[in-house]
């Protein structure tokens, strides 16, 4: 997966999400998923983009990696494993525990789906 060349990786879950009212879809607001998963919960999960404190972008400003985290609502109600991807574009999970990013933007150890 490579990113956009000149901007690189979205940063939230936010830009990713709907533009408002008519509105055309931007670099913003891309129009390329849902309101509510673009608040961070759908179907009992809450998603975290990214895992970490903040995007990891290169030098020139570019958000070259990414990883994201979905997290039940309610462990063992609203689901009972933990999920994150990366760069690889492999869906790893966890049964035990939320994934943590190790700080350049790769899910830490899981099981491949």
């Amino acid at each position: 997966m490579a990113p956009r060349s000149s901007v690189g990786f979205a940063c939230s879950l936010t830009v990713l999400g709907p533009p408002a009212g008519t509105a055309s879809a931007s670099s913003t607001t891309a129009g390329l998923i849902d309101s509510n998963l673009a608040l961070g919960s759908k179907s009992g999960y809450t998603f975290t983009l990214p895992l970490g404190s903040g995007c990891n972008a290169s030098s020139a400003g570019i958000n070259t990696t990414y990883d994201i985290g979905a997290s039940p609502v309610s462990p063992g109600v609203t689901g009972q494993r933990y999920f994150c991807s990366d760069l690889s574009g492999v869906i790893q999970f966890n049964a035990s525990a939320a994934f943590q990013d190790n700080g350049n933007g790769i899910c830490n150890t899981g099981t491949p789906i």
